[in-house]
């Protein structure tokens, strides 16, 4: 009688065994859902991306690394590629389409010249991150500032951070700004760039201004809040803004420094 419990015992935990494993292994496979369930589905998640398209085992990677370094739910579409162009855009050319839909279901539909960055596009919709495509703001190696810093022009330089929400924020604000005024807006990310780039414009002796400072004797040397954006000119500083504003208010701040 303990022999035969023993081995029922042994069975129902093998089968509880294998019962986990199967749900791992199904857990992990992306899953296919009709083009009319895309909204009931989105509204139901925070960050929800569904691929239409020719799959291949480079497809499968790629949607999976999504899924897992973004976090976000991953749902191939089951219905024909010229469903999804009827339900989205009907001048779509290529044969992939990406949909990526945020919490308030806004969405960001990744089709033609938008392949190449589909990342960068998924990163749009989470962090406000403006792609490569989009960019009016400019990029520039450590060097290259220090010689703008020093030079007789006037120089605006944005410095950031993505685990910082305001920078996140504030990146679509200047990126919308550059397209409004004169003069060129550079954008620093120290997580985006170089290290070596970064640490060569941190080494720099710039004191950030007080009335921008949380602290006196605030310079790139010490710890400064960001997102900061430091006008220069003539190997000095003119002007700053400390921190995120609306369209508008940014704008106008700006202004006053370039005019002032």
């Amino acid at each position: 009688m303990g022999s035969k419990k023993f081995l029922i015992g042994i069975a129902i935990f093998i089968l509880l065994i294998a019962g986990f494993v199967f749900y791992r292994i199904d857990s992990k496979k992306i899953k296919s859902v009709s083009v009319d369930r895309i909204e009931s589905i989105a509204s139901k998640n925070v960050y929800t991306l569904f691929y239409a398209g020719d799959r291949s085992e480079e497809v499968e990677k790629l949607l999976k690394y999504y899924r897992d370094d973004y976090k976000v739910k991953v749902y191939y579409i089951s219905n024909s590629i010229d469903d999804v162009k009827n339900k989205y855009d009907k001048n779509i050319t290529s044969n992939q389409i990406y949909i990526m839909y945020d919490e308030n279901n806004n969405k960001e539909v990744i089709a033609d010249s938008k392949l190449e960055y589909v990342g960068e596009y998924i990163k749009k919709v989470i962090y406000n991150y403006v792609p490569t495509p989009e960019r009016h703001y400019k990029l520039s190696t450590g060097a290259q500032y220090i010689s703008m810093y020093n030079s007789k022009d006037t120089t605006i330089a944005v410095f950031a951070e993505d685990d910082c929400s305001y920078c996140n924020m504030l990146e679509p604000v200047i990126n919308d700004v550059a397209k409004e005024i004169k003069e060129d807006i550079y954008y620093y990310n120290k997580d985006r760039m170089n290290e070596d780039e970064y640490t060569t414009i941190m080494s720099m002796d710039v004191k950030i201004p007080d009335e921008c400072a949380s602290k006196p004797n605030t310079s790139f040397k010490t710890d400064f809040a960001k997102p900061m954006t430091l006008v220069s000119k003539g190997g000095k500083v003119v002007g700053c803004i400390k921190g995120y504003f609306d369209h508008d208010v940014y704008l106008s701040y700006l202004k006053s420094i370039l005019e002032g």
